[in-house]
């Protein structure tokens, strides 16, 4: 890992994040900004804050350097409503996957980079026994995927 490229990639995420409205930084490799792909959060790794600067990424990074270490980890933030909301995000390939593992972790949405745009997955079933749990995530994100690339064809 260069120091150098991963400060001038967290000077570059605050930058985009306060002016465009989000971005998202692989700590290990550099890449910024993935056009490929769905991101999923992980859970409970969000952190919600009034302002994103340099201190605040930067404590960030150290309470979630663990999960940020993975190779396919992107630091990410976004905003909504006038706060910065932090994570720290997968890259998933493939769609069905994404869902999956989003409606698994509790995510009211993934994004998918390709498009630039966020996805309202469906919720997971909390009731039933963990492999009726199981069955329906895996149902619902078969569907979701099916409906998703009809309307994209």
């Amino acid at each position: 890992m260069d120091i150098k490229k991963v400060n001038m990639g967290i000077k570059r995420f605050i930058t985009d994040g306060n002016t465009n409205g989000g971005a998202s930084l692989n700590l290990n490799t550099g890449e910024y900004n993935p056009t490929q792909g769905y991101f999923v959060s992980l859970s409970g790794k969000e952190m919600i804050v009034d302002d994103l600067n340099t201190n605040t990424v930067l404590k960030y990074i150290q309470t979630h350097a663990g999960a940020l270490a993975e190779i396919n980890s992107f630091l990410g933030c976004w905003k909504h409503e006038g706060k910065f909301y932090l994570d720290v995000s997968e890259q998933i390939t493939d769609l069905e996957s994404s869902v999956y593992h989003g409606m698994k972790r509790g995510q009211k949405a993934i994004f998918d980079a390709g498009r630039g745009k966020s996805l309202y997955i469906p919720a997971a079933q909390n009731a039933g026994t963990e492999t009726q749990k199981e069955t329906y995530a895996k149902y619902a994100a078969q569907k979701f995927t099916e409906s998703y690339k009809s309307k994209i064809k």
